[in-house]
């Protein structure tokens, strides 16, 4: 699935390069340059335009499928490349009682993903 038409790959491209190419850049640009984290370099940017080049943009999955059959996730399907946390609740309770301390690492991780999940926007786009 490609997200960018030929004139939108253009356009991006252009406007990498030109960003690529300055030394100094307004103040509104910058931000959203910065906006996830460090300016791309150079290096950083060349490569990313040889991708978008290539039409091998990553995709953001706009459908995706779980399947669960008796309690237990069976498979998770999308129709682009996906993350996928899961955290069963019927194992927390479960090692919530148990106090070894396996049990106990066990549930710290789980802790741990559960708070990664919740931490997610829950909606439907």
């Amino acid at each position: 699935m490609t997200i960018l038409d030929d004139r939108e790959r253009s356009a991006v491209l252009a406007g990498l390069r030109l960003l690529q190419e300055q030394d100094s850049i307004p103040t509104s640009v910058y931000e959203i340059a910065t906006d996830a984290g460090p300016a791309l370099t150079s290096d950083e940017i060349d490569d990313l335009c040889e991708r978008v080049s290539a039409d091998t943009v990553v995709t953001v999955a706009r459908t995706v499928g779980i399947y669960i059959r008796g309690g237990s996730l069976q498979a998770v399907r999308a129709d682009a490349p996906v993350g996928v946390t899961l955290v069963d609740y019927d194992n927390i309770a479960a090692l919530e009682n148990d106090t070894t301390p396996d049990a106990q690492e066990e549930l710290r991780e789980y802790r741990e993903r559960e708070a990664l999940v919740d931490a997610l926007p829950l909606g439907v786009w």
